[in-house]
């Protein structure tokens, strides 16, 4: 093994996570969610946090396209 991949798989989560990832909050439109998924199309899905910034649940865009199916947006 070459010593870069040592390096590598060495690494902890904490290493490599986002410190500030993106999040929807409880209280979060549907226009906010869809407006973040425009935005940020490498992102998917999204947890969803309450006020504590505890994570709660996570909306993904397959969770946003069935809504819209449902209601007849193709």
């Amino acid at each position: 093994m070459s010593e870069e991949i040592k390096k590598t798989a060495a690494l902890c989560v904490q290493d490599v996570m986002e410190k500030e990832p993106l999040t929807l909050h409880l209280e979060d439109t549907f226009e906010v969610a869809l407006a973040i998924f425009n935005e940020h199309h490498r992102i998917n899905p999204v947890p969803v946090v309450d006020e504590n910034r505890k994570v709660i649940g996570i909306v993904s865009r397959y969770d946003l396209l069935k809504l819209l199916k449902l209601f007849g947006h193709t």
